[in-house]
């Protein structure tokens, strides 16, 4: 008897280039996430909430997010590791797998993260596997007004399609970074070969877009200058407004310019919030054909075993299991065994 999986979204979101907000787009995505599954259909089941996975360095995720981080992981395994066992890069990920497979999801990588974990997957069955789980890609390249920016996120579009074919759907976010006073930052790059092969993709049903715009309030200045996170400078903006000697109206009305520009990024990604968002049908030099919209396809039951199953159960294995403590690991498996707890790290670098 085969296992019937539950629909799961899969969304990755990435692109070599460091410093282009792929944290932010992240922090947003899972607060907006975390609003709409709060708000349960009448008289339905609760959703659940989103796993949160990250394969970063730096774990800006994690310094933002902290507990709410389910799975922390390096971007690499160390050297030592790679010299003793061959098989020891693809095992490393192979975790990251198994959370994927708790729900849907969302995966922060890191600069150059993004062409080893599809590395990953072409080096092993993770994509028929995701077939068979019913587990959905979506992958998030985020560019900002930078020609190696635009450069990145094309060819991480390609290498997403090229991995995962049909079974992902592309989405480019146009991150904003830099603003113009009359227009989008990106104005200056419409020429720009990368964007117009970006462009091509879109009119051709190829991928998705979404535009974050520029924020001109003075709070998220202050915030950009800091580097601090939207949620920093929200937690913060009393602070930041003594900061920059705002008067009552000058704080009132910065903060109101950060709420509006919030509820317009939130209204920007609910395509996200899709299931039957497009899929690509061929690598990225074919033609994609995209899918009529369609009702989501309902969930299958659960075997017998699985039903009788205590809920705690349903978790993921003990070998992946957050930190004792609420505290978050960075896992470094040690490959032919289970992590013993003095291997995993609760403490973050930030």
């Amino acid at each position: 008897m085969t296992d019937a999986h539950p629909q799961k979204t899969c969304t990755l979101i990435g692109s070599n280039k460091g410093g282009i907000g792929k944290s932010f787009v992240s922090t947003t995505y899972i607060a907006a996430h975390d609003a709409w599954a709060r708000k349960a259909p009448e008289g339905g089941e609760p959703r659940e909430p989103l796993v949160v996975i990250e394969i970063d360095n730096e774990a800006k995720l994690y310094a933002t997010m902290k507990e709410r981080v389910n799975f922390s992981l390096r971007a690499a395994p160390d050297l030592a590791m790679v010299s003793r066992d061959r098989r020891a890069v693809e095992r490393y990920f192979n975790p990251v797998f198994q959370w994927w497979n708790v729900g849907d999801s969302l995966t922060d990588l890191g600069a150059n993260v993004t062409s080893p974990i599809f590395d990953w997957m072409r080096q092993t069955a993770v994509p028929e596997m995701a077939l068979e789980r019913d587990i959905h890609f979506r992958f998030l390249a985020v560019a900002i007004p930078d020609a190696q920016s635009l450069k990145s996120a094309r060819q991480a579009i390609e290498l997403a399609v090229d991995t995962l074919g049909e079974n992902v759907t592309p989405v480019l976010i146009f991150n904003d970074l830099w603003g113009l006073d009359q227009g989008s930052g990106f104005t200056p790059y419409q020429d720009n070969p990368d964007l117009l092969e970006l462009g091509a993709y879109q009119r051709d049903g190829r991928m998705l877009r979404i535009d974050i715009p520029y924020c001109h309030s003075q709070l998220m200045e202050y915030g950009r200058a800091r580097n601090l996170s939207v949620l920093d400078v929200w937690q913060r903006e009393e602070h930041i407004a003594r900061e920059l000697d705002l008067d009552d109206l000058a704080r009132r009305t910065e903060k109101k310019r950060l709420v509006n520009w919030l509820l317009e990024v939130q209204q920007g990604l609910a395509p996200l919030f899709v299931r039957t968002a497009p899929r690509a049908s061929a690598p990225v030099e074919q033609r994609y054909e995209q899918q009529p919209s369609a009702a989501a396809p309902p969930v299958q039951p659960q075997p017998q075993a699985q039903r009788q199953a205590p809920p705690q159960q349903a978790r993921p294995a003990a070998h992946i299991s957050p930190a004792v403590g609420g505290m978050r690991p960075r896992v470094e498996p040690r490959f032919g065994q289970d992590p013993k707890p003095s291997d995993q790290r609760g403490g973050i670098a930030a």
